[in-house]
């Protein structure tokens, strides 16, 4: 069942005063759970100190404490304005727990010194550093550097910047933009747009390239972007800006904005958002030829980085597409995503004025949507709705307008608003949950759905064992948990012949027994199943691309007794396979042996896991 309808103002003092300031319309973000809020705001009664013409705050949803952000370690007021007040996007960053923040200031923080323009902070309990500072922190940028995001853990931050003195590569010019990437364990800065043999991303034409809006995966491994640069990827001739996915450990760069065919998009593409977990990436485009027979015109598309599969978000719960989409962000597993459009057909409603600017909500297992920036009544904002935010775990979506959406917001301005998710948990599978493991023990029980719980290091540092209610991970208690992440790998719980992950293996144990071991592959056909593709979908997939020899019954039976045997079926034994195949078909008969599961140990992989990336 969908969680009961919350409206909550976010922008008001710890007493709940609404305040008569208004707040940034674009700069917004939200922890894991939805109970610390932070964005920007001109206030001078709101916290204290006060800021200097406006600066970012973070409001706890729980205790109702607010605190300003933007603050010199020295603990004196701001002295500039931080990002926000330029009302650009995605300007202000948390880590899943909230503790860790990003973001951009002109504002002396941490250097007296610093009189370049706007840099990029991280803040937490203890310490504010700058993050934008020449490699090694030897001196500062002197261009304009904004826009980060934060890794979950709170280690990694990317940024855009002008400056080409942030790394000795970066050579091509204060005009174009570059994605850096820092780590904060070991204070380093990496350029993320560089070409594959060092140098720096060229010009596109002579004229100069950008590339903006980062997001980046826990682990620091993958960065994705929008850039204008064609030389990055070998054979990007569209001159659009395109979405790119950069692997910073094997220094491979990928398009992501493309056809279903591998071709490029034929207009430009931007804002990109991704999971924690690098599995899905969200973004706009207006292009026409990332998905087939798309006719209608800006979109948000959501592409499974897995397979490479890419859905378009804005459609009605019938599947429509309805054109005009943006802003889109994403849930930690994917399955929600939140974006702007001015929509009058997504979700027809009363009242509903196409000049509007609403803030819409769709799950992408269900396929339900809804308007999340409504009042208690139902009614839908009467005045625009932007930059909206999606908890980790789906449950919160917060938001900017300024129409009133409880009754006593009569300020007319700009307010921020937390709302729970319309679509949560609706329709037969409950939501899919998300936790992230804290250095105390933990009992997890998942219930319903497909459940993930995220541990720092690598999958070698952790011990399993099999209980007879779940499992023991280390001393943390795992109950009705599917999924454990890790740094390097993942690890299925659900090996059974009811479980993905098991109906995974006896999947490759019937079409590929040889790539039963390959980590990848087990991967991809587990999203496969996690993704709602039954075992009889998958095995007409597989005939369809051949990999399985099938002309006629005899060949696939043959076949398939091959690889789940290991020796050529007897005449008697063929005879009788065909006589199945001939009355049941070919797709029934290889989801019916793959769920006999003769060549897969589905008892022992239960006891370890299954790994798989």
């Amino acid at each position: 069942m969908p969680l009961p309808r919350l409206i909550d103002i976010v922008s008001t003092t710890s007493s709940g005063q609404i305040d008569n300031s208004p707040v940034g319309a674009y700069t917004l973000a939200i922890n894991r759970d939805g109970s610390q809020i932070g964005f920007y705001s001109y206030s001078t009664t709101l916290f204290s100190p006060d800021p200097y013409g406006g600066d970012y705050v973070i409001k706890n949803m729980d205790s109702g404490a607010i605190r300003a952000l933007t603050i010199a370690t020295d603990g004196n007021l701001t002295n500039g304005r931080s990002g926000g007040a330029s009302d650009a996007y995605n300007e202000l960053a948390f880590s899943a727990d909230g503790a860790a923040q990003a973001f951009g200031s002109t504002s002396l923080l941490t250097s007296v010194s610093d009189t370049t323009g706007e840099d990029v902070f991280i803040s937490d309990s203890t310490s504010l550093i700058m993050a934008s500072t020449v490699q090694g922190g030897s001196a500062l940028n002197r261009y304009h550097t904004s826009t980060p995001d934060l890794s979950d853990n709170g280690n990694f931050a990317v940024f855009q910047s002008m400056d080409n003195l942030l790394n000795p590569i970066d050579n091509n010019g204060s005009g174009g933009t570059d994605i850096f990437l820092y780590e904060k364990s070991t204070n380093t800065l990496s350029l993320v747009t560089g070409n594959a043999d060092g140098t720096a991303q060229a010009t596109n034409n002579g004229n100069e390239t950008d590339s903006l809006n980062a997001s980046v995966s826990n682990d620091g491994r993958f960065v994705v972007f929008q850039t204008t640069s064609s030389s990055l990827v070998p054979g990007d001739t569209n001159n659009y800006s395109d979405i790119y996915l950069r692997d910073m450990v094997s220094d491979n760069t990928y398009i992501v904005s493309i056809t279903p065919t591998g071709g490029l998009a034929n207009s430009s593409s931007s804002d990109p958002a991704m999971t924690p977990d690098e599995h899905y990436v969200v973004y706009s485009s207006s292009a026409s030829n990332l998905v087939e027979n798309d006719d209608s015109g800006h979109d948000v598309f959501r592409t499974d980085i897995n397979n490479g599969v890419t859905r378009k978000v804005n459609t009605t719960a019938d599947g429509v597409a309805v054109d005009g989409a943006f802003h889109a962000q994403i849930s930690a597993d994917g399955r929600y995503v939140v974006f702007e459009s001015t929509a009058t057909a997504l979700v027809p409603m009363a009242g509903d004025s196409s000049v509007v600017n609403k803030v819409f909500v769709k799950d992408m297992k269900t396929g339900s949507i809804a308007v999340a920036s409504v009042d208690a009544n139902g009614r839908v904002n009467s005045q625009s709705a932007y930059a909206p935010q999606i908890s980790d775990d789906g449950q919160f979506i917060v938001f900017t307008t300024a129409s009133a959406l409880i009754s006593n917001d009569s300020n007319g301005l700009n307010d921020v608003y937390r709302v729970s998710n319309p679509v949560y948990g609706m329709g037969s599978n409950l939501a899919n949950d998300v936790f992230t493991d804290s250095p105390e023990f933990e009992v997890w029980n998942g219930a319903d759905g497909l459940d993930t719980v995220v541990y720092t290091g690598q999958r070698a540092d952790h011990m399993l064992q099999k209980q007879s209610t779940g499992y023991l991970l280390d001393s943390d208690s795992l109950s009705s948990i599917e999924r454990l992440q890790f740094w390097d790998k993942s690890l299925a719980l659900d090996v059974s012949n009811t479980g993905n992950a098991g109906q995974a293996m006896e999947f490759i144990g019937v079409v590929a027994p040889s790539l039963l071991n390959d980590l990848s592959i087990r991967g991809l056909i587990i999203s496969l199943f996690d993704q709602e593709n039954s075992m009889i979908e998958l095995s007409q997939l597989a005939l369809n691309l051949n990999l399985l020899p099938h002309a006629n019954s005899t060949e696939l039976a043959n076949a398939v007794y091959q690889n789940v045997i290991g020796a050529a079926a007897s005449q008697e034994m063929t005879n009788a396979l065909v006589d199945y195949i001939n009355v049941n078909g070919q797709a029934n008969f290889v989801a019916t042996v793959a769920g006999l599961a003769i060549n897969v140990d589905l008892v022992g992989l239960s006891q370890t896991g299954l790994e798989f990336i």
